[in-house]
This record gives C-alpha cells, structure tokens and sequence, in this order.
C-alpha cells in the first residue's frame, strides 16, 4: 500500500477540520434560532395567559345577578315576578305562592 505524503494528510486534516467547523457553525445557527422561537413562544403564551385573565374577568362580571338585573331591567323590560306569577314545584303538588295549595288533589 501506498503511504500518503505530509501534505496530503496536512489537506485531509484541514478539510476535515473546516467540515466539523461548519457542521457545528450550521447546528449553532440552528439552536440560536430555536432559542428565538422559544423566547417568541413563551411571549405569546404570556399574552394569552393575560387575555384569559381579562376575559375570566368579564365572563365573572357578566354572570353577576346584579349585572343580570340590570340587562333584565333595562332592554327586555323585566320587572322580578310577583306573588301571584311563582310556581312552586315539589312533592307531586304545584300551587302558586300566594295561594294555598287545595285540598282537593287537583294539579295546577
């Protein structure tokens, strides 16, 4: 077999060298891209994390009863029941509130 001479091997040596010089400059570039798209992810999960936070906030000011009343009151016109418009419902026999419920086993 042929032995190679210094300058080849000197050569095989360097581009060996400039080949693992870019691979690792290749798989940097690669993280640092991927560190930016992380710090990105991370921004926009904060952000949503703030607009769920704002909307719980609403949904919890929407369910409130005064809230309810007022929206009642104010575009459909709804005043609470009297007496005479609550049902109560229970135990097989309904009648309203402000009535005694009959005797004579008759369903309302």
């Amino acid at each position: 077999m042929k032995r190679l001479s210094f300058p080849a091997i000197w050569l095989l040596a360097l581009a060996a060298s400039v080949s693992a010089l870019l691979v690792h400059l290749a798989i940097r570039g690669r993280v640092i891209a991927a560190g930016y798209d992380l710090g990105k992810a991370y921004a926009e999960q904060e952000q949503l994390k703030e607009v769920r936070r704002v909307l719980d906030l609403e949904q919890a000011s929407q369910k409130s009863p005064d809230r309810i009343r007022t929206v009642a009151k104010a575009l459909r016109s709804m005043d609470p029941p009297s007496p005479e418009q609550v049902v109560i419902v229970g135990s097989g026999r309904v009648h309203a509130v402000g009535r005694a419920p009959s005797g004579d086993g008759e369903h309302r």
